[in-house]
């Protein structure tokens, strides 16, 4: 069992990725109303908070005890240790917590503590490392483990940090009014933003430090070129840029999430508005423009999985993945240079290959838009499965020129070109008698058929036995409707996951984080493996729905009693 001061201070040294993880994770968002007098005016931020310890602590049973069935890790690590920060705590009230950027000290918090007893309370923060000494009526300097001061207002306690005194000032609000639409009965975890109108580039700015300290973990390693670090470096830029855009240009935003154990599920929803007249709002209002190829394509009966996915893809996130593309070209030509089982000729049709990939797709760019479907239902033989999915492009011909090189690449790939056709559709064989990658083996065995159809604008791809058929069908169904029409929901995708889970599963043994992919396939493979989600926009606002069952649940319960193991 571990003291308390050895708790507080990997939890402190972690509250960076929980922030990261949470923002990017959070499944649900809910709408959210403007309350002028719940916090003080002009505050940008963002809400997390819990409906309580209680609830916290009920769920994570839940997932790690009853589900993931880790009896051991509860009763001698988790709870214990959760039970250590709960002296002097309300069990029964919402914790909250305010998260603030600043431009040049990068984040901060406001954590909010509903208390019972405030001695019990103060004995466990010096416990924890914290010591705290009155310096006023309901204030109290706090040094040591965290350097700051605590108010005490309304039977909670609200911290800051000693650079950011400010943001606890005497009147300060009670932390129920901002957070009273998104605590129990509804939701035990949320999510909220609720920026003021103006201040986007101030937001924009208010991130340039966490940017910068993210950017300088980045460290090139001995192992990888510097155009492999070019590229990895790039990536991390991309995506903090992306939240970047995204925070400054929010207007509003809040996520619930609620574990049902009665009805055994995890249930989210999502709403997202943008500030008026940004790029995130031009985009969003993109949406119900978009219009689909794939519309005539039924839900397979008794899928696997089905998905669609339409979104916009403005000017600037296309350069950003042009950009993107280009860094990738020189990263993978040096793999294939010093790719041993590779002669001089298979090098030169790789590249060619990857040249002509990359030029289709920055070309895709063009249409302004992703367009594309998925569908997964089980094959001939149960243990197998079969797919189908589809792209609309602006060049789908050249695909055809990419699909004949595959034999120069390597010769398991046994093509055959224009096997059958329908309207303007030509179809094409693959064909992998034997070194079947092992995913693909996984779910679609040895030998491995693939088969490709294309059109001036259309890409379609089969994997299994029976694809051609299927693809086929498929075809002549896109051609009874050839306009394009709107889809309902820019997102959904519907699957149970054992069998993907499995196949990440068959990937190197002591490569691609084996112990994490061993959990999944624990997790998934009870019957209780299926997830939804949905997306869509309308009335000005992005909607989104999550459900899950209890497989994914378990996953989470492993996942926590994996690190209280390695941790506490």
């Amino acid at each position: 069992m571990m003291v308390r001061n050895q708790v507080i201070a990997p939890c402190m040294r972690g509250a960076r990725k929980w922030t990261a993880f949470l923002l990017i994770c959070c499944g649900c968002l809910i709408p959210c109303s403007r309350s002028a007098a719940a916090d003080p005016a002009g505050e940008d931020k963002i809400i997390f908070t819990l409906s309580s310890a209680d609830s916290l602590m009920a769920d994570m049973e839940y997932m790690v005890k009853v589900l993931a069935k880790k009896q051991k890790q509860w009763g001698n690590d988790i709870e214990p240790n959760i039970e250590l920060f709960l002296d002097g705590v309300d069990r029964t009230k919402p914790v909250r917590m305010d998260l603030f950027f600043d431009e040049k000290q990068a984040e901060y918090y406001r954590p909010y503590f509903p208390i019972t007893d405030l001695p019990s309370f103060r004995n466990n923060l010096d416990a924890l490392g914290i010591t705290s000494a009155a310096i006023g009526k309901n204030l109290y300097r706090l040094e040591s483990a965290f350097e700051g001061q605590m108010r005490i207002l309304n039977n909670y306690s609200v911290f800051a940090p000693k650079e950011w005194l400010q943001i606890i000032p005497a009147d300060l609000p009670g932390p129920g009014e901002a957070i009273k639409d998104i605590t129990a009965p509804k939701y035990d975890a949320a999510v909220k933003i609720d920026h003021p109108l103006e201040g986007v580039e101030r937001r924009r700015n208010s991130l340039k430090q966490v940017i910068a300290n993210a950017l300088a973990e980045v460290k090139k390693k001995s192992t990888e070129s510097p155009d492999e670090y070019n590229l990895r470096k790039l990536l991390a830029t991309n995506q903090l840029e992306k939240f970047q855009n995204l925070y400054a240009e929010l207007d509003t935003l809040e996520a619930g999430w609620v574990t049902d154990v009665e009805k055994k599920e995890g249930r989210g929803n999502l709403i997202l508005t943008a500030t008026p007249g940004t790029s995130l709002d031009e985009n969003l209002k993109q949406i119900p423009q978009l219009k689909s190829r794939f519309t005539r394509i039924p839900e397979t009966e008794k899928f696997v999985a089905t998905g669609r996915l339409q979104i916009p893809v403005s000017l600037p996130q296309q350069k950003r993945l042009a950009a993107t593309y280009q860094a990738y070209l020189p990263v993978i030509n040096q793999k294939i240079d010093t790719n041993k089982e590779m002669d001089d000729k298979q090098k030169q049709a790789s590249k060619l290959a990857v040249q002509k990939v990359m030029a289709l797709l920055e070309k895709g760019f063009e249409l302004g838009m992703f367009d594309a479907f998925m569908e997964v239902r089980k094959g001939q033989n149960p243990k197998l499965h079969e797919a189908i999915g589809g792209v609309q492009l602006l060049n789908g011909r050249d695909v055809d020129e990419i699909v004949k090189l595959f034999p120069q690449i390597h010769s398991r790939f046994e093509v055959k070109m224009n096997v059958a056709s329908e309207q303007d559709f030509q179809f094409h064989e693959i064909l992998m008698q034997d070194k079947v990658p092992s995913m693909l083996e996984s779910l679609f065995g040895v030998p491995c058929k693939i088969n490709v159809a294309t059109s001036d604008k259309l890409l379609l791809v089969g994997f299994g036995d029976n694809s051609l058929e299927w693809l086929r069908t498929t075809a002549r169904q896109i051609n009874e409707q050839p306009e394009p029409h709107p889809l309902p929901y820019c997102l959904t995708f519907k699957g149970h996951m054992e069998p993907f889970a499995k196949a990440l599963n068959t990937l190197k043994p002591n490569k691609d984080r084996p112990e994490l992919r061993g959990m999944l396939v624990e997790a998934f493979s009870q019957g209780d493996d299926y997830l939804e989600v949905t997306n869509k926009f309308e009335n000005d606002q992005l909607l989104g729905t999550l459900r899950v069952e209890p497989g994914m649940l378990r996953f989470l319960g492993l996942a926590v009693a994996k690190f209280a193991e390695e941790n506490l």
